[in-house]
């Protein structure tokens, strides 16, 4: 679940990104060495943004990432995560999708009809992380 939703500049100020704090309701599949558990915040980021610099509003989307959703506080959503650097941030593999009512939303807007829709959106929560078990076990 979302408690913190912020836009950054870079380092350099050559790009904007976004960053997402939460709290950990459920680990569907974890890779060795990596300790998330439920009920632990953590951070991720996403290499798009928008913010205000010197009055105008600025966003920043880079070609070729996943179809990022409209981050809201307080809403609960469905990462895939991967810690390149070990610096304690994470960045989404694929498309997060919102989570409402234990039901999958694609959360991109109905004026993309190009977009690809995520095959996992309008399962239930329980259903994908079966999927997500058994298809990881069985490889």
């Amino acid at each position: 679940q979302a408690s913190d939703v912020d836009a950054v500049l870079s380092e350099d100020d050559t790009w904007i990104s976004t960053r997402v704090t939460g709290v950990v309701q459920d680990v569907f599949l974890r890779s060795k060495g990596v300790r998330i558990s439920r009920g632990r915040t953590l951070q991720a980021q996403t290499s798009d943004g928008e913010i205000t610099i010197g009055g105008v509003r600025v966003r920043a989307i880079e070609s070729g990432t996943p179809d990022l959703p409209k981050w809201s506080v307080g809403r609960q959503y469905l990462l895939f995560l991967e810690n390149f650097n070990q610096s304690g941030v994470y960045y989404p593999t694929h498309q997060p999708l919102l989570v409402d009512h234990q039901k999958l939303i694609y959360s991109q807007p109905d004026d993309e009809p190009n977009q690809i829709r995520n095959p996992l959106a309008t399962h239930s929560l329980n259903e994908v992380a079966r999927l997500v078990r058994r298809m990881y076990t069985t490889i």
